[in-house]
């Protein structure tokens, strides 16, 4: 979702499976996971993902441990 960088989201960093899987993972650094996590629940959200071909059931967003 580049349209948001900047906003809710810094330092992002991609990765993609070796194998050629369609599997992928991005770190990025949230300062505000609340306001994160409101965006994904919207419609530009689910509109970006659908265009960018990301299945939302697929998601798993973790934090980094304290």
């Amino acid at each position: 979702m580049k349209r948001y960088s900047g906003q809710l989201a810094s330092l992002f960093r991609t990765f993609s499976d070796p194998n050629g899987s369609n599997k992928a993972a991005l770190i990025a650094e949230i300062p505000d996971m609340d306001a994160f996590q409101e965006l994904m629940k919207s419609d530009a959200a689910a509109d970006a993902m659908k265009q960018d071909g990301v299945k939302p059931e697929t998601l798993l967003v973790l934090s980094e441990g304290q």
